[in-house]
């Protein structure tokens, strides 16, 4: 079971934002570190509601292990599960030969509404763990489809592709074969062994 702690940034200027995060970012690591923590979820709301969202995975050391979904669980309406659990099992293998148990932060999930995509949402939701990451030597992960915006707006912010997996979309009822990326950003400053 997840262990999450929700951060919601009210109508801000970007710049609040940060200064709001800043402040709240030592108190969620240490919080952590003290209960298992996880898992952060953050969300940025405006008077319509929210208006984006990241979860970012917390560090730890080893393989990610992720079960697929309960064949007995039926699947939302128009989802073919034996796809899901391909397309869950291919990205999970990607993870795995990518980050080969090192400690990162993982993007978990990651939506923007179309009319804030230009505005500092973004960018203070992608670059979130970034400080930290930098501090502990830690990669920062996050996986997407290929020339998908996600994958567009993590390049702008230092995100290198690595690695990539196919999916045959026939599996589906679709045609042809799926292509999702793996991307990292590498710490700016490696910290010292002890």
């Amino acid at each position: 079971m997840s262990r999450r702690r929700q951060i919601e940034l009210g109508s801000a200027t970007p710049k609040a934002m940060r200064d709001h995060l800043s402040y709240h970012y030592p108190l969620i690591m240490e919080q952590a570190i003290a209960t298992g923590l996880n898992e952060v979820c953050l969300k940025v709301v405006e008077v319509e509601g929210m208006v984006a969202y990241a979860a970012w995975e917390l560090p730890f050391e080893g393989l990610a292990d992720h079960a697929p979904p309960e064949l007995g669980v039926p699947p939302l309406w128009g989802m073919n599960m034996g796809f899901v659990i391909s397309l869950t099992h291919a990205e999970m293998t990607m993870r795995n030969r990518v980050l080969k148990g090192r400690r990162s932060f993982v993007l978990k999930n990651f939506a923007i509404s179309a009319a804030h995509k230009h505005g500092g949402a973004h960018t203070l939701l992608l670059s979130w763990p970034f400080e930290q990451a930098d501090k502990e030597g830690a990669m920062c992960y996050v996986h997407g489809e290929e020339g998908g915006e996600l994958v567009k707006a993590c390049e702008e912010h230092g995100f290198v592709k690595v690695d990539e997996c196919l999916v045959d979309l026939t599996m589906g009822g679709l045609e042809g074969i799926y292509t999702h990326v793996a991307m990292v950003r590498e710490p700016k400053t490696k910290v010292l062994e002890k």
